[in-house]
């Protein structure tokens, strides 16, 4: 995960939740997003941006991405 991702989290989510998002974050895999670095930054960064630093929202689209990243990408871009 790289630094603007992880600035995003400092900046949206309570510090106890940082390490759950950070692991959470890091179980989008390569293989999830067509094997594209691109799509997996996209998806990651869409994830923060919709959860709005919401635990629960935020958990509730890693599990929208694992089932197509697609959707969430699409999601933040409205």
């Amino acid at each position: 995960m790289n630094d603007e991702l992880l600035m995003m989290i400092a900046k949206m989510f309570k510090e106890e939740e940082q390490e759950v998002i950070r692991e959470a974050m890091n179980s989008i895999t390569l293989d999830l997003v067509m094997d594209s670095e691109i799509n997996l930054f996209n998806t990651q960064r869409s994830i923060i941006q919709l959860s709005k630093g919401s635990l629960e929202d935020f958990q509730n689209y890693v599990k929208c991405a694992k089932k197509d990243f697609r959707d969430v990408i699409y999601w933040a871009s409205n």
